[in-house]
């Protein structure tokens, strides 16, 4: 149908450009004022603006309203009254409306669209349905980041939208059951763009693993930073009003016949940008049910890890919220996620924090059932062998399995895999067996590690149970390790070392020598090592002959210093 009215705006000359940002914010506005009008009408599928032109200094409008066939366009005298009550934010001037049938003459191979025609069952800018399958999609633009791109309502950020929107429909258009794409916000890191993919149901939606090789493949006008794809499958029951959906501005073209419909502008003119009020970029990814940056589900299986990067550390990295951080997150994950891709049951990686120390990592990796995780012997390899684009400090990757009953954020214990019994921070239980272990970190001491609820306090103790789980992986009846507390002389840990049984605790004489002859990235001061039997109290360790023996050494030195005073 054909669809005329005069807007009681003043008309710019740019206005008859359909390349000026004035006529694709127009247009944008337009369409999303009429496709809300319309969107009871049965059968309706989306509108179209052909021209604006000038008549008496108001803006005239001429568009097409396209229906799933020619027996749902309703009678062109029911529309004048349709609009003039449902579209209150365009100023149309009262009486201007006029509308008519046209016929769809017009041969296939004339139709300009870059979404395949499965996207058509549903207007281009909806987000996806409970019906349909979503996978949520990131990438990184190789240019200059605009603060425009973060308004969602600016001609830079619709553009933008329409640019992208149109390559990467391109991208999957031969994908089975692929029916649209949807950007839903642009920031800082060059231009990190994060959109929303659209299949026709969830067992359409393509493995994540397989996004990245298909977009470097694909030839597209799109810049797109190498290593910086990433992809995760998502449930699709956000609301409506959560999702940012551009429509590419190629997406519909359609020439009716001359004398049917008025088409001063060129076919080129047809431009289908989401509308403004349609647009939303301010929920993130996240905001779907289980979007990428998601903790774990108990049905999940987890392994936390850590790393050290070869760069300087920002205070800024310490802030969830600031750019530097999600920046960095973002290539982060993303490479991660490339090295795990063929790992069996991965489904995502998660930055739970930056800290200093060059700029040590902490994350966690999700997989689909706790029997995916790998061992976390396994992983330290397969980092060091993998192709990245991070400079991880040799010797400095350490994993570990993690239960998925509490959320990402609160793991602060890696315990391994046989911990799982119980809790990992779980004070020994009466019938298991127990050790106190006492060693010192050659580093400063911060007053922040007297104090266990504090991030400091909870970033070294999850590195230090990372590491004594690794050096007792292989003691008969280990289950856990629980840090104690930290204080000052050097850094003093106190811990608990937990058995099975008080029959599998080893002899206390033995430990000092396998946590000084295991390779370990915590820097232990030499003879400070200590451990003795315990109680669930954790009651400091009764000295060895290991501590013994360093005692006289200790009180000549002492008379020596004396003396010399």
């Amino acid at each position: 149908m054909s669809l005329q009215f005069s807007l009681n705006q003043t008309f710019n000359s740019d206005l008859s450009n359909p390349s000026s940002l004035e006529f694709k914010t127009l247009a944008a506005k337009v369409t999303s004022e009429v496709n809300k009008a319309f969107a009871k009408s049965p059968g309706f599928r989306r509108s179209i603006v052909r021209s604006f032109r000038q008549v008496s200094g108001s803006v005239v409008t001429n568009m097409t309203l396209v229906f799933d066939n020619q027996t749902s366009v309703p009678s062109s005298s029911s529309v004048p009254a349709l609009l003039t009550s449902s579209s209150p934010s365009l100023n149309i001037l009262s009486g201007s409306i006029s509308a008519a049938a046209v016929t769809t003459t017009t041969p296939a191979a004339a139709v300009t669209t870059t979404a395949p025609a499965a996207a058509t069952t549903s207007a281009s800018t909806d987000p996806p349905s409970s019906s349909e399958g979503a996978m949520s999609l990131q990438f990184s633009l190789n240019q200059t980041f605009n603060s425009d791109l973060s308004n969602s309502s600016s001609s830079e950020f619709k553009n933008l939208a329409a640019k992208v929107t149109s390559e990467v429909n391109k991208v999957f258009a031969k994908t089975p059951g692929f029916r649209r794409s949807i950007v839903k916000s642009f920031r800082s890191g060059s231009v990190v763009t994060n959109m929303i993919l659209v299949f026709d149901n969830q067992t359409s939606v393509p493995s994540s693993s397989s996004v990245p090789a298909l977009l470097t493949s694909s030839s597209t006008s799109l810049n797109i930073l190498s290593g910086t794809i990433s992809a995760a499958a998502v449930n699709t029951t956000p609301p409506a009003a959560a999702v940012n959906t551009t429509a590419p501005a190629a997406a519909v073209n359609t020439t009716a016949p001359a004398a049917a419909v008025n088409t001063t502008a060129p076919a080129a003119a047809v431009n289908t940008t989401a509308p403004a009020a349609a647009v939303n970029t301010t929920t993130p990814a996240a905001a779907t049910t289980s979007a990428s940056t998601d903790p774990p589900s108990s049905s999940e299986g987890a392994m936390s890890l850590q790393f050290s990067l070869n760069q300087t550390f920002n205070s800024d990295l310490s802030n969830s919220s600031s750019s530097e951080f999600k920046n960095l997150a973002a290539k982060v994950t993303s490479e991660v996620n490339k090295v795990f891709a063929k790992t069996p049951g991965f489904r995502r990686s998660i930055v739970k924090s930056f800290r200093s120390g060059s700029v040590v990592t902490d994350m966690i990796l999700v997989f689909d059932k706790q029997s995916s995780v790998p061992s976390s012997s396994s992983v330290p390899a397969l980092l060091t062998s993998s192709s990245t684009s991070l400079n991880i400090l040799s010797g400095s990757i350490s994993a570990a399995a993690v239960t998925t009953t509490p959320p990402a954020a609160a793991v602060t214990t890696t315990a391994p895999a046989a911990a799982t019994t119980s809790a990992s921070t779980d004070p020994p239980s009466s019938s298991e067996g127990a050790m106190s272990l006492q060693f010192s970190l050659n580093q400063t001491f911060n007053s922040d590690l007297s104090n266990s609820s504090s991030s400091e306090f909870k970033n070294l103790a999850a590195k230090v149970t990372s590491e004594v789980n690794k050096v007792f992986a292989k003691t008969p009846g280990f289950r856990r390790s629980i840090v104690k507390s930290f204080r000052s002389g050097s850094v003093v840990t106190n811990m608990i070392a937990v058995f099975d049984k008080q029959s599998s605790v080893p002899s206390s004489s033995s430990v000092p020598a396998l946590l000084t002859s295991s390779f370990t990235s915590l820097s232990l001061i030499p003879g400070s090592i200590s451990a003795g039997s315990s109680t669930s109290s954790g009651s400091a360790p009764r000295p060895t002959a290991f501590s013994q023996a360093a005692l006289p050494l200790s009180l000549a030195l002492l008379m020596v210093q004396l003396l010399a005073s």
